[in-house]
C-alpha cells in the first residue's frame, strides 16, 4: 500500500497475466512510486524477458461527486499500444462493474482517437465519446463528475479544477442515458497497460501529479 494525494492506495501485483490485457502487474517501485514531490509514477517495464505493468486502487470508495485527475505526462503521447487509464470498478459484474472510465489510447491502431470517455458497456450505442488529445505540454485535468442524473466529463490544459477561460477547454461529454450505475462499493482505479501482448511497446510511465475527490 502507498499513499497519494491523502488516501491510502493498494498497489495490485499478480504474475500469472489477467485482465485488462491480459497483463502482469507489479508492486515493485520499478514500476509504482510517489515522488519527493508527491506525484504518483506508474510504469510499464521489461524485466527477464517479461513485461509488468501498474495499477493502483484507492482504499476508500466514495459513489456520487466529482473526480479530477491532475496529470503531469504527455498522455497524448502515448505508444499506440499503451493504454492509460482514469476509472470506477467493482470486481463484482452487478451494473456493469459500475465502471466510468477516462482512457488514453489508440487501442493498437495509430488512425484511432487517442482519448476517451466512456459510461460502461461502451459497445453500446452512445455510451462512449472518444476524441483526438492535443496537449501543449504536459500538464492537464481530466474530471467525471458523477450523479443520480448522469455522469458529466472534462478535460482542460494544464491543472484546473475550473478552468480561467474556455482557451483551456479540450473536449466534454455528458451521459445521461439508461443503465446509470449507481454507487454501491466500487473504488477509483489508475492504471498503465498493455493493449496487446503480443506487439509490446517500449517502456512507458504516467504521472500523475494529484487525484482530488469533491463530494456533491
Amino acid at each position: 500500500m502507498l499513499a497519494f494525494a491523502g488516501y491510502d492506495w493498494f498497489v495490485r501485483a499478480n504474475e500469472v497475466p489477467a485482465g485488462p490485457g491480459p497483463n502482469r502487474f507489479s508492486d515493485s517501485p520499478d514500476n509504482v512510486y510517489v515522488d519527493a514531490q508527491g506525484q504518483l509514477h506508474l510504469r510499464i517495464t521489461e524485466r527477464n524477458g517479461r513485461w509488468y505493468c501498474a495499477e493502483v486502487i484507492c482504499a476508500q470508495s466514495f459513489g456520487y461527486g466529482r473526480y479530477l485527475f491532475y496529470l503531469a505526462s504527455a498522455v497524448d503521447q502515448l505508444h499506440e499500444n499503451v493504454v492509460a487509464g482514469l476509472f470506477t470498478w467493482h470486481d463484482a459484474p452487478v451494473e456493469h462493474h459500475r465502471e466510468i472510465d477516462i482512457e488514453f489510447s489508440r487501442w493498437g491502431n495509430r488512425a484511432y482517437a487517442n482519448a476517451h470517455f466512456v459510461v460502461q458497456p461502451w459497445q453500446r450505442h452512445g455510451r462512449q465519446h472518444s476524441f483526438q488529445l492535443r496537449l501543449n505540454g504536459t500538464y492537464s485535468t481530466h474530471s467525471f463528475e458523477w450523479r443520480p442524473q448522469g455522469v458529466y466529463f472534462r478535460s482542460v490544459h494544464d491543472h484546473y479544477a475550473q478552468p480561467p477561460s474556455a482557451s483551456y477547454h479540450i473536449a466534454a461529454w455528458s451521459y445521461s442515458g439508461d443503465e446509470l450505475p449507481t454507487p454501491g462499493g466500487e473504488h477509483v482505479r489508475i492504471n498503465l497497460w498493455i493493449y496487446d501482448a503480443d506487439r509490446l511497446p517500449s517502456e512507458a510511465e504516467l504521472v500523475v501529479k494529484h487525484f482530488e475527490f469533491l463530494p456533491l
